[in-house]
């Protein structure tokens, strides 16, 4: 993530979302993050592979999409 663009209250809400996910990290249902690092042009996080494409393409090429179809997708 480049750090180009953000204002100094971005960069700080980003290092509060990183504590959050660390903090939280350990619960089945949320993405593992296993480290971040960063020099002075960018943020780099590692975090467990993901496979299954963008949800949000997925919303955007159905018409209906409930809660059923919520649950199934995030399993």
């Amino acid at each position: 993530m480049s750090k180009a663009y953000m204002e100094d209250k971005h960069i700080k809400e980003f290092y509060n979302e990183i504590c959050i996910h660390q903090a939280i990290s350990d619960h089945p249902s949320i993405m593992t993050l296993h480290h971040w690092f960063e020099d002075q042009k960018r943020f780099m996080i590692v975090t467990e592979l993901s496979t299954g494409g963008e949800l949000l393409t997925l919303m955007q090429q159905q018409k209906k999409f409930d809660v059923y179809d919520s649950g199934r997708i995030l399993k």
